[in-house]
């Protein structure tokens, strides 16, 4: 499968039929001088939607692994059919903490017009302990080297992008490259709100109240920082959260950085 030209430097978006955010967040560089390899880790949106040709494209890459961050509500309005039968190992949240409940958001903002931003900076400061089993049995699938491995959850934006975040950061990656990651979903923007209204189409006019809904769609770094913030209040820091949350102590962090980096000789950028 070949990634869309589109996107340049080390980002791999990959267009794939009936998919929505697709990349592999292979390519950037660590704080030592290594970078993360390509073609273990990628991040996804919905993938409810594959296409057959994209159901060929992504066995073509290996994927041995799927961690579906969507709640079980989610998973049956939208489900993955074409895992069925399939010799990829799953893992599936079995809570149901309302995150990616849309028509709930759009009540609230109703309710309390202005609110969307402190609503999203709420939800980035408490998903990482709602999903905190999920991203544990993600970084135990890492360590287990069930890779390559898709993660995913319904616009891989921020269930996503906080998954996305605590990987990179548990590889070596520094803050401002954990956070163009997360704002390069920002180049999909229309796409988000077309799925987006698909979901929700007949509950609510979302062409009528389009303005509420970017702080939504949107990947404002404040979202993420405030996670990190977060972290570092109750846990301190990232790596602590891990150690604490995902059962990642300093052992596991650097088996992760011996199996998902290699070596950035100096003055070659990555391919």
């Amino acid at each position: 499968m070949t990634p869309v030209t589109e996107f340049p430097d080390t980002i791999r978006f990959y267009d794939v039929p009936g998919g929505l955010n697709f990349r592999d967040i292979g390519g950037y560089e660590t704080a030592d001088g290594r970078r993360v390899r390509y073609g273990q880790l990628f991040r996804s949106g919905l993938m409810s939607g594959f296409e057959d040709k994209a159901v060929e494209e992504i066995a073509a890459l290996g994927i041995r692994s799927v961690c579906d961050f969507r709640a079980r509500e989610e998973r049956d309005q939208h489900p993955s059919h074409w895992l069925a039968g399939r010799d990829i190992l799953q893992s599936v949240r079995e809570d149901s903490d309302g995150s990616g409940d849309l028509l709930a958001f759009y009540r609230a903002v109703e309710a309390e017009p202005g609110s969307a931003r402190e609503i999203m900076l709420r939800g980035y400061r408490t998903m990482p302990y709602a999903l905190a089993p999920s991203y544990r049995a993600l970084f135990q699938r890492l360590l287990a080297g069930e890779t390559p491995l898709i993660f995913h959850c319904a616009g891989g934006k921020d269930r996503t992008g906080i998954a996305a975040a605590l990987v990179l950061t548990a590889l070596g990656v520094p803050r401002a490259m954990v956070l163009r990651d997360y704002q390069t979903t920002d180049r999909l923007y229309d796409q988000l709100f077309a799925v987006m209204r698909a979901q929700v189409d007949g509950m609510m006019d979302l062409e009528r109240n389009r303005a509420i809904w970017a702080p939504l769609l949107v990947c404002h770094p404040d979202y993420l920082n405030a996670t990190f913030d977060e972290m570092d209040r109750r846990d301190g820091g990232v790596e602590a959260y891990l150690h604490a949350h995902a059962g990642v102590d300093a052992e596991a962090i650097q088996q992760l950085r011996a199996t998902f980096t290699e070596p950035l000789q100096p003055g070659i950028r990555p391919s």
